[in-house]
């Protein structure tokens, strides 16, 4: 498995060796395709992963101070539903 995974990586890298420019604001760089696009996902990952992180540290909110809704309770009509009835 990972000899296969190496060998997609490595065919990944090769085709996608060309450079390109990247501009943002004032600065300026030029990198191959392949970094960029890893770079990005990476960058990704980490977003992802601090968004999760984030979401399971924060305590879900319950509200504690409000008291529980009292049960119904039902009446007794004096007639119970598993007895036929005697005509």
């Amino acid at each position: 498995m990972i000899v296969v995974l190496i060998i997609l990586f490595v065919i990944f890298i090769l085709q996608n060796a060309e450079t390109v420019d990247l501009t943002f604001l004032v600065w300026g760089i030029e990198m191959p395709k392949a970094l960029l696009m890893m770079l990005c996902a990476a960058l990704g990952f980490l977003i992802g992963l601090l968004v999760f992180s984030y979401r399971k540290a924060k305590p879900k909110e319950t509200s504690l101070n409000t008291p529980a809704a009292p049960l119904e309770k039902k009446e007794d009509t004096g007639t119970t539903s598993d007895k036929p009835s005697s005509h």
